[in-house]
């Protein structure tokens, strides 16, 4: 018996709608033979071709239409292959215009239409493919899967039930069965039709990732995720399968298994939002510090409102030194939610290492307001009191004259301890100073200033907010400073 394999591509069209598949089923002519060696080649095409033999398939409709320009059967398998559903419409609206008595042009509308989920036209078309070739095989089995689609199980179920008994137990069919059970919660029913699909051939998408979910309903974790394996080593380029898969090995408690599925996910999909919200924490827990940084430089591109990322982010920069960066971040954190004493925290500890110290003790005052009980600011704060000689208790008097100069005996004892190790210091400030009507400093900052040391400038600035003028007496003014080791 010869077989004329010129069909082999004909369910191509609507593996992108399908569960079954993400390419396209294919229609055989009804003069063609349906045996064995069709079968796999269509279960070939439901379960991933490979991009190369696909290019080929359609290079080869293309040149076969070259030749003969007004076959029809020819020009409806070329229109399989195309990638443009709207234009193989138009293909398949040209051959029921051409041809109206056979049933390929009615079916490729009525495929692409269910893929569209135009149902209403689907159904006409499929009628009248149905009136030029009744109880075809692929007829029913595409009107099964057009109600499969639409959710009607039972009338999926009734048409496959009409195919013939020589085809019952093709693949395609076992996994259409396996689909419509498991949609009408038959999962005993459901996972015997797709394990008698795999025992045909393990090799298939469809029937390891459907028993992975009926697993996984089940609670058979185990089960689930060797199946999900299976789905992702036969089609590694199955979101659907990798994210079921990175879940349940989580779910296990297999973190490094699932924190490397979520990794290979984001890699192939970079903007996969949802994914980063679940790869991040686990990272986290397993201190995989430098994949975690690139996770949160990537999701910040995704998410760049995220501020909790944002701020693992700013943490991580300043762990590795790179300040600017981290301070970036923080500013970013700062915009997003407004600020915070570990914000504050954040940018004062960034600005003491770049020796930035008024700087630095600015947002750890600023923290302690925001949060009194704040341990990491009473600590840094505590450190620079101690480095930069600044007293622990305020510098008051009666008069405004009289806090002033405690201030500046206090300011200059400290400049002569500090000679010590800095004997260089030399030079004139002028600090302004406002306070308010409780007598509380409220502005601190160098109008003048020749000394250019930053350690006896951060004395000089954390002293004058430590001051406490009396109160009922809100005032502004700027106070002039000499320091010269000859003295």
């Amino acid at each position: 018996m010869k077989i004329r394999l010129l069909g082999i591509f004909t369910i191509l069209m609507i593996i992108s709608c399908a569960p079954i598949q993400e390419e396209k089923p294919q229609v055989v002519d009804q003069e063609k033979v349906f045996d064995e060696n069709f079968i796999k080649q269509i279960v070939e095409i439901l379960t991933g071709i490979d991009k190369g033999r696909q290019q080929q398939m359609f290079e080869g409709f293309m040149a076969e239409l070259k030749k003969s320009p007004e076959a029809m059967d020819i020009m409806f398998y070329y229109a399989l292959t195309l990638k443009n559903k709207e234009e193989a419409w138009g293909i398949f609206n040209q051959i029921v215009t051409k041809d109206p008595e056979k049933y390929y042009g009615y079916l490729g509308k009525g495929i692409i239409e269910t893929e569209w989920k135009v149902y209403d036209k689907a159904e006409k078309n499929l009628n009248k493919a149905a009136q030029a070739a009744p109880n075809h095989f692929l007829i029913n089995y595409f009107f099964s899967f057009y109600y499969y689609k639409k959710g009607d199980f039972e009338k999926a179920l009734e048409t496959l039930n009409k195919i013939e008994p020589k085809y019952q137990d093709s693949i395609v069919v076992l996994n259409l069965y396996g689909l419509v059970l498991a949609g009408l919660e038959k999962y005993d029913e459901a996972e015997k039709y797709f394990k008698k699909s795999n025992s045909i051939d393990d090799k298939q998408y469809t029937p390891h990732f459907y028993l992975g979910t009926i697993y996984e309903k089940s609670g058979k974790s185990e089960e689930s995720y060797n199946e999900y394996k299976a789905a992702v080593d036969v089609r590694a380029s199955s979101k659907e399968a990798m994210l079921n898969l990175a879940m349940t090995a989580e779910k296990m408690g297999k973190i490094e298994d699932a924190a490397g599925i979520y990794e290979k996910i984001v890699d192939q999909w970079p903007n996969e939002a949802g994914v980063y919200l679940k790869l991040i924490p686990i990272l986290e827990k397993i201190n995989a510090e430098g994949r975690l940084a690139k996770a949160l430089e990537d999701s910040i591109r995704v998410l760049p409102d995220n501020a909790e990322f944002r701020l693992k982010l700013a943490k991580i920069y300043f762990k590795r030194g790179d300040m600017n960066r981290s301070e970036e971040e923080y500013k970013a954190v700062a915009k997003l939610k407004g600020n915070s004493a570990e914000i504050y925290v954040g940018l004062g500890k960034i600005a003491r290492k770049k020796e930035d110290y008024k700087r630095a003790m600015e947002n750890f005052i600023l923290a302690l307001k925001d949060k009194p009980d704040d341990n990491d600011a009473k600590s840094e704060m505590n450190e620079l009191k101690k480095k930069f000689k600044i007293t622990e208790t305020p510098i008051s008097g009666k008069t405004l004259e009289q806090v002033m100069k405690n201030f500046s005996n206090y300011v200059l004892k400290s400049y002569k301890e500090l000679l010590k190790e800095r004997p260089k210091m030399k030079g004139k400030v002028a600090i302004k100073i406002a306070f308010d009507n409780d007598g509380n400093v409220i502005e601190t900052g160098f109008e003048k200033n020749t000394l250019n040391d930053p350690v006896m400038e951060a004395c000089i600035y954390g002293n004058a907010l430590m001051m406490k003028f009396p109160s009922g007496s809100k005032q502004s003014f700027v106070y002039e400073m000499e320091f010269n080791p000859a003295r």
